[in-house]
């Protein structure tokens, strides 16, 4: 009798080929790549390429699951969705993986253990290819324009991030948040993230701004509210090409008779001084400020804001930008004025993607959760960007296009077709469906409508309330 057998068995045994070192990890890669959170890295790819994670994947590791790809796209999907917990991207994890029985645990701890292995120098630079994506002149005045600001974060009640950012003074022992504060640069017109940085409750904004220095191209435009007004800082940037607009503040305005010339109405060319005062010295470098001019000239224009819903009425801006002819007034008002935009894009950041409280417990870990934040803002600005053809006339809603890229990435399996070029233009033609229609003049009150909830507040730490509350039961 013939015997017929497979070309995938062994004749001297009778079995099946045993499986050589390449075939079991394309199998294992096959595995990986078989989960629906890989589906977003090929529908980002044009942003975030493959590429980045060459250099730091460790070379001598095993093959997991949670490599360091599948761990960074679960970190972007948990800066991205409303349910920002570990245990909803393994439970992702598990059930996208084909089969009908899962071969991952239910368990957290593997992923938690990797998103701790993530190297810091890996989304260092994903945040910085980000940031160069899109490096866009502002149209009305043909150069960057950089503005910086402000806000403060709220951080888990741990021992370890109290050392780090202690919550407020006023407050007693455990009944607080670790408090976080955080200087940002973004582009006023794409409003991507271009550099921040972290300090604790005793930090000023300024001095997180001079670590930003290096953000800064020759040409650029600084656009800063009163509390980034300082000889030194804007003596510094003028020094490396860069002009500033900022607003005056607790210094008396220079009246016309002290002026060097008089521009125009409530636009004047004066002379500011370097500090007289030890002690204001003796807070910067001293070669640095021994290499500073003794004197800048710089415009000071007056701007009246008639705007419902405004606060200020009426405020001093300094300048370096000294042509009134190709920067005049109303131009500078202009864009001061447009400032306020990196507030919303703070309120997008914090509201919108949940920054405002960074569930970590450590500090390493929050700094982590903080740098992925800005990635997927910096990636959903440019998805905007680019939707909108980087034109200022077309404006989309933030919120909706979150919710769009959510939509997209969870059914990746149904992408009309699997190379990154299609799968982008028709990320971006939703995207462009998402138009914000401005309705001009309106304001709401800063008032809340809904009451909270009668709930008591903590004043003793959660141990002793605890204790308390057993002591009744017994």
């Amino acid at each position: 009798m013939q015997l017929f057998l497979s070309p995938d068995f062994n004749i001297q045994s009778l079995r099946r080929k045993p499986k050589s070192a390449a075939q079991k990890i394309k199998e294992f890669k096959e595995k990986i790549q078989s989960h629906s959170l890989t589906n977003i890295g090929r529908v980002l790819e044009a942003f975030i390429p493959a590429s980045l994670f060459d250099e730091h994947r460790p070379k001598t590791s095993r093959r997991r699951i949670f490599s360091i790809e599948n761990t960074f796209w679960g970190l972007f999907l948990q800066a991205l969705q409303p349910d920002s917990s570990c245990q909803s991207i393994v439970h992702q994890f598990r059930t996208s993986e084909r089969g009908n029985k899962s071969s991952i645990s239910a368990s957290t701890s593997a992923y938690c253990q990797a998103r701790k292995r993530l190297p810091t120098e890996l989304l260092s630079t994903i945040f910085n290819h980000t940031a160069q994506l899109k490096d866009t002149k502002h149209p009305l005045l043909g150069r960057r324009v950089v503005c910086a600001d402000g806000t403060g974060l709220l951080a888990a009640d741990t021992e370890e991030n109290q050392g780090v950012w202690p919550q407020q003074s006023s407050q007693k022992e455990g009944c607080g948040f670790s408090q976080i504060r955080l200087c940002a640069l973004c582009n006023l017109h794409t409003g991507v993230a271009i550099d921040y940085r972290v300090g604790n409750k005793r930090s000023h904004e300024l001095p997180l701004l001079r670590d930003q220095e290096n953000s800064f191209a020759k040409n650029d435009v600084f656009i800063g509210d009163k509390g980034f007004i300082c000889f030194y800082d804007q003596a510094r940037l003028l020094d490396i090409g860069v002009d500033s607009i900022v607003a005056l503040a607790r210094r008396k305005p220079v009246s016309a008779g002290d002026a060097e010339k008089i521009i125009g109405d409530n636009d004047l060319l004066i002379n500011v001084p370097k500090f007289t005062s030890t002690v204001a010295r003796s807070r910067y470098p001293k070669e640095r400020w021994s290499a500073l001019p003794d004197a800048i000239q710089m415009r000071q224009i007056k701007v009246d804001f008639s705007f419902p819903g405004y606060r200020s009425k009426g405020v001093y801006l300094l300048t370096t930008l000294l042509d009134e002819v190709r920067y005049p007034a109303a131009l500078i008002a202009e864009l001061y004025r447009q400032r306020w935009g990196i507030e919303l894009y703070f309120r997008d950041l914090k509201t919108t993607l949940g920054m405002e409280f960074i569930k970590a417990k450590t500090p390493e870990m929050a700094r982590k959760e903080i740098q992925m934040f800005f990635i997927v803002f910096n990636v959903i600005r440019y998805l905007m960007s680019e939707a909108g053809n980087g034109s200022g006339d077309i404006v989309l809603a933030f919120k909706s296009c979150v919710q769009t890229l959510i939509s997209y990435c969870n059914n990746g399996n149904t992408l009309p077709t699997k190379t990154s070029v299609m799968n982008i233009s028709f990320l971006l033609s939703e995207i462009m469906k998402c138009t914000l229609y401005q309705r001009q003049g309106r304001i709401e009150p800063r008032q809340i409508k809904q009451r909270p909830k009668p709930f008591k507040l903590m004043t003793k730490p959660r141990s002793v309330l605890k204790e308390e509350m057993l002591s009744q039961a017994a």
